[in-house]
Formats: structure tokens, C-alpha cells, sequence
């Protein structure tokens, strides 16, 4: 957490828009396709259901973020 928190300080000194996550529970692979196997989520470290919680509220902020960012998607 301190690294992503160091990253962060540095991002907003420079002007750029940043936002960050701390999953206490959750390990360092929280990108996926969404069918990994247990195995695999465990380990980068975290829990099961700390892994689950991040990784789903990770992607929706992500989403969010990239929209803030580059605007909304024209369909």
C-alpha cells in the first residue's frame, strides 16, 4: 500500500488525475478474465473472498475512472 500511495502523491504533484485503491485483503493480481482458478488468485497473495471483493469493485472503478478521464463511450 505504501508504493501505491507513494505512485499516487507523486501523480496529483504533477497534475495528474488519480485515484487510489487499497484492497487490504486483496493480493496483487486483481486483473483477470474473470474465470481464473482459486489457485491462480491466490497467488499473488490476499484471500479468496479478499481477491473476489477487489477485483469486482476494482473493475467497476476502473471503468468509471476511464470514463472521467476520456469521456463516455458514443455507441
Amino acid at each position: 500500500a505504501e508504493m501505491a500511495q507513494n505512485i499516487a502523491r507523486r501523480r496529483v504533484e504533477v497534475g495528474l488525475l488519480t485515484e487510489t485503491l487499497i484492497y487490504p485483503e486483496g493480493g496483487h493480481r486483481l486483473g483477470d478474465d474473470g474465470y481464473s482458478s482459486a489457485e491462480w488468485s491466490l497467488r499473488g497473495g490476499g484471500t479468496l473472498q479478499g481477491n473476489g471483493v477487489a477485483r469486482r469493485d476494482v473493475f467497476v472503478k476502473a471503468l468509471r475512472f476511464l470514463e472521467k478521464v476520456l469521456g463516455p463511450v458514443e455507441r
